[in-house]
């Protein structure tokens, strides 16, 4: 644990990553003798959030993916649009248009945010400077 310099760091998602050999224990809980936990919903969702962003870069991509999938769309249905209105000559009205248009830019802008997301990513991950390789026995 000395090689993770890291102030938040999750214990949960560490000891999955250190890969020491793991055990399921079942047990009964029993209730509390006195008082009652201080942990409340936003300080689960804390808790939540903090395991996901400590050891994986996935909602980063996620939104990559996600515009890239919008602008897809919207390229699509603008290629329709266009192939209506010339095999067709039917043309839809301007909430159509508008529409389209959203789908191409703002998945163009949530396709680069997710590229830069991904450069923030891995700044992060360097920035944490965990070790490479976990020693489990040396050898003299």
């Amino acid at each position: 644990m000395d090689l993770y310099h890291e102030k938040a760091l999750f214990l949960r998602g560490f000891f999955n990553e250190v890969g020491l050999k793991t055990a399921y224990v079942k047990f009964d809980v029993k209730p509390r003798m006195a008082g009652e936990s201080k942990f409340n919903f936003m300080s689960l969702m804390t808790l939540a959030l903090n395991g996901i962003t400590s050891f994986s870069i996935v909602p980063l991509r996620f939104i990559a993916v996600l515009g890239f999938l919008m602008a897809l769309f919207g390229f699509c249905a603008g290629l329709e649009v266009v192939f209506e209105k010339l095999m067709y000559n039917d043309s839809p009205n301007g909430m159509a248009t508008t529409i389209i248009l959203l789908c191409v830019f703002g998945g163009t802008q949530l396709f680069c945010l997710g590229i830069i997301g991904e450069y923030i990513g891995q700044v992060y991950r360097e920035e944490k400077a965990r070790p490479r390789y976990i020693k489990d026995v040396e050898l003299d």
